[in-house]
């Protein structure tokens, strides 16, 4: 490998292989891949990371005190930070919907946060 290489492990599927990812030019080299996802996993990581945010949020007045929340698609990794502020500034009155959109549009990015459990409100 070149002085430009990173070592990934990719997680598209339960193989884990252990990727050598290089810039050579104007294109990526990956070896080490066991199947043609890998390449297009080692590509997207090094071009434009992106993650899935997972957190809480508060629930006024239900049965639990927190709803489960998910972005609603892997959102840039540049982005988290923001995203996760607007999360944490958030609080939701029961009833909250499993599915129900709490954010339509994380740090502007145009992915939605969804509660991902249902909580109801008290009786």
């Amino acid at each position: 490998m070149d002085s430009h290489a990173t070592s990934l492990v990719c997680i598209v599927c339960p193989r884990g292989c252990a990727l050598d990812v290089a810039r050579e030019g104007g294109s990526i080299r990956v070896r080490g891949h066991a199947c043609r996802r890998g390449i297009g996993y080692a590509r997207t990581e090094l071009s434009d990371p992106r993650r899935t945010i997972t957190t809480t949020v508060p629930v006024h007045g239900g049965a639990t005190r927190l709803v489960p929340v998910r972005s609603g698609a892997p959102i840039p990794r540049a982005l988290i930070g923001q995203a996760l502020r607007e999360l944490k500034a958030l609080s939701l009155a029961a009833p909250v919907a499993g599915g129900q959109v709490v954010v339509v549009s994380l740090a502007g990015s145009g992915i939605s946060a969804v509660a991902t459990r249902d909580v109801p409100g008290l009786d």
